[in-house]
């Protein structure tokens, strides 16, 4: 069924990197899962980037030595979901979206088991493939591809009128890339969310936020 070979460890005595390497020595794994960071963190202050990223270095060297892929499941900050995905909601301080490799949102759909799968940072996949969510399903412990491909600014259920400076930051460097590409003002404002008269404030500078209802 697609599930073999799991291994389930739910105590852990000491330290979370010396258990996954001697877990690896024992036999190797193609991923680990940690659920979730924040758990395991102790006294590493989050909101520290030297901390932080003191704390996940040990993790990147496991990684590397033992061929294998380690992913942290971790939490957005408060009212993400009424913005559009990005890595400058993930909580925490800049070092939890620069130090890992890549970078994934899993949002909720508006159906039932409907997921969308985002890619928020990933070095070697090219930038408009990262404006576009992945819908997926949730069934019997697996998510399966629908096939299906929305922009990501079309999946947010309820908007915040709010943004932070990075979203706003984020935003005009999407509508300048967009705008290289060719796009019209209105394909760059159905792509983004933003208004349609707001799209040539993005490109002379200015980043006021007038969105789209939706």
């Amino acid at each position: 069924d697609g599930l073999e070979g799991l291994k389930f460890i739910f105590d852990i005595p000491g330290k979370l990197d010396e258990a996954i390497e001697e877990e690896l020595q024992k036999e190797p794994a193609d991923l680990v899962v940690i659920d979730c960071l924040m758990d395991f963190m102790g006294k590493a202050n989050i909101n520290q980037s030297n901390e932080a990223r003191s704390w996940l270095n040990p993790f990147k060297r496991i990684a590397n030595e033992y061929k294998t892929q380690i992913v942290f499941l971790h939490h957005l900050a408060k009212r993400s979901d009424e913005r559009e995905p990005n890595k400058a909601n993930l909580l925490g301080s800049g070092a939890l979206e620069h130090a890992p490799r890549c970078v994934l949102e899993l949002r909720d759909g508006t159906e039932p088991n409907q997921r969308y799968l985002c890619i928020l940072k990933a070095n070697y996949i090219p930038k408009d493939r990262k404006e576009l969510a992945l819908e997926l399903k949730f069934e019997d412990m697996k998510f399966t591809s629908l096939g299906n491909v929305r922009p990501i600014s079309e999946i947010v259920r309820q908007r915040s009128p709010e943004r932070s400076p990075e979203q706003k930051e984020h935003l005009k460097q999407q509508v300048k890339a967009l705008k290289e590409q060719g796009r019209t003002y209105r394909e760059i404002s159905d792509l983004t969310g933003i208004a349609l008269g707001a799209v040539g404030n993005y490109l002379n500078g200015s980043v006021h936020v007038h969105q789209n209802p939706r």
